[in-house]
């Protein structure tokens, strides 16, 4: 299990690493100065990275998540939940999701995404499929966004289920 944790943390690390250096590169060849500008801007948010805590979303009960947007308004993030109930289970979720955003005003996103939650709890491992439907105000002058989304999940594993988590975000955007 940590093992798991310490790899998943360095996929991205890695991912981060490389996508810096490449939009360094880009920025060089079209002589653009991006240090300087804000990291999300109301036209566009490609190169924008985040860092949030989620609290009831595609993550189960909380969820630590890295976002990175990879084109204007598209973004992939990755998440990781880790905690105990009593001294013998123990529950992991893996959210991994692809997010799209449509500019509303100001500083104000629709946010559709869709993904897969992975879970191991008790020596069992399952697989949803998530769904999200959300608002996310996202500002251009402060590095601080919060979301808030509405997330119906189907269960792949053994019997089917489905339902519905209400996740709440905040996080910190560079």
């Amino acid at each position: 299990m940590r093992i798991f944790i310490i790899g998943f943390c360095l996929v991205l690390l890695g991912v981060d690493v490389q996508s810096q250096t490449f939009l360094e590169s880009a920025s060089a060849d079209l002589n653009i100065d991006h240090r300087t500008a804000p990291p999300a801007t109301q036209d566009g948010l490609a190169g924008a990275k985040n860092i949030y805590f989620e609290l009831l979303g595609s993550g189960g009960l909380y969820s630590i998540n890295y976002e990175q947007f990879v084109t204007n308004g598209v973004s992939l993030r990755g998440g990781i939940s880790y905690f105990s109930i009593g001294d013998k289970n123990s529950v992991l979720t893996v959210p991994v999701t692809l997010h799209h955003l449509r500019y509303l005003k100001n500083d104000s996103f629709f946010d559709l995404n869709i993904g897969m939650t992975f879970m191991s709890a008790d020596d069992k491992k399952y697989s949803f499929i998530v769904l999200g439907l959300g608002f996310r105000e996202q500002p251009i002058s402060k590095n601080l966004f919060t979301r808030f989304t509405f997330n119906p999940f189907l269960k792949l594993t053994e019997t089917k289920r489905i339902g519905v988590t209400i996740g709440m975000s905040i996080g910190y955007t560079y």
